[in-house]
């Protein structure tokens, strides 16, 4: 019976724990992305938090990285330069359960973000519009070709 109540004990001390961790980076998303053009637009255009940003930008980049050819999303990504920290950061917050290999996966995604339909849809065209104006017009049009 001690056993038992141990075991119970020590999960639940691990559920708290990850929970808090999890909290805890996104709320350290404007420490880690302070500096980040990207995300200091989505926050002040779209009024989300830097963790929205983040978790949203590494969702989109893993659905990009899991439905593109290696190249085109390498392609994709050199017009990003925190793309591998985006994706990151969503896996690490607890953001991404697994690979998103479609829309309607990141569009859940979206939404378990606190990130309405039309926000995510105004993020995606502000996500394109940034890497168009960095002068990646195919890959701007790879990834909206994703996102419909």
């Amino acid at each position: 019976m001690f056993k038992k109540l141990l075991a119970a004990a020590a999960l639940g001390g691990l559920m708290m724990t990850s929970g808090c961790s999890t909290t805890d980076l996104m709320k350290s998303a404007a420490d880690m992305f302070g500096n980040d053009a990207l995300v200091s637009s989505l926050t002040s255009g779209l009024g989300l938090s830097a963790g929205q940003a983040a978790g949203g930008l590494g969702s989109m980049m893993s659905l990009a990285k899991n439905t593109l050819p290696t190249s085109d999303f390498l392609s994709l990504a050199g017009y990003l330069p925190n793309a591998s920290e985006y994706l990151k950061f969503a896996q690490d917050a607890g953001v991404l359960s697994g690979p998103l290999t479609d829309v309607a996966g990141l569009n859940s995604t979206m939404d378990s973000l606190g990130i309405s339909p039309a926000t995510a849809q105004d993020m995606y065209k502000q996500v394109g519009q940034f890497i168009g104006d960095a002068g990646g017009s195919a890959e701007r049009s790879m990834l909206m070709g994703l996102l419909k």
